[in-house]
């Protein structure tokens, strides 16, 4: 994620642990994203065990994904 773009995402929300990484792939016709963790495996919206700290997200987010996305 670029640095600009990495600062318009407010302080607090950066602080919490609540951040994947998705993918768009096509579930029953439909694009769709899907949320996954820093090991490359399916997040779940869930459960908070899934869910990273944006240093993290940001470290992995490497061109594999489409994007990052935080979790409520």
């Amino acid at each position: 994620m670029k640095a600009l773009l990495r600062k318009n995402i407010p302080r607090e929300l950066r602080r919490l642990n609540q951040w994947v990484l998705w993918r768009n792939e096509t579930v029953d016709g439909r694009l769709t994203k899907i949320p996954y963790q820093v090991s490359g495996k399916r997040a779940k919206p869930n459960d908070r065990r899934t869910w990273s700290p944006f240093v993290d997200v940001i470290r992995f987010d490497r061109g594999e994904f489409d994007g990052i996305g935080f979790v409520f």
